[in-house]
């Protein structure tokens, strides 16, 4: 196995990547923006129980493109270099996230 990743001919694996650095990059970082979105979605349902606040009442999942504070959020929890793959990775962070949410409130409002 190579120590290091060969140089792109077409970007040099620096910032903006090419389409085929972007979609390598989403293949590899995919799964941890999935978890990011787990670990997001498990903390917000947690600080909600633990003010008492039954699943029934909890609010919706914001939406990605309402909201500036929770695009920055997923934003940071994915810290990507690329601008491209930032965006997608944090979409996809939200995205699992919600899913997430949902499913949380699902199982606690039958505990």
């Amino acid at each position: 196995m190579p120590e290091r990743m060969s140089r792109c001919s077409a970007c040099g694996n620096d910032p903006p990547l090419c389409e085929r650095c972007r979609d390598q990059q989403l293949l590899w970082c995919g799964s941890a923006a999935l978890r990011a979105g787990d670990e997001w979605a498990a903390s917000v349902a947690r600080q909600l129980h633990g003010r008492g606040s039954p699943p029934s009442e909890w609010p919706p999942w914001p939406d990605y493109d309402g909201s500036e504070r929770v695009r920055s959020i997923a934003l940071r929890k994915v810290d990507h270099r690329d601008e491209a793959v930032a965006e997608e990775l944090a979409k996809l962070c939200w995205k699992h996230a919600a899913w997430r949410y949902e499913r949380l409130r699902i199982e606690w409002r039958s505990r």
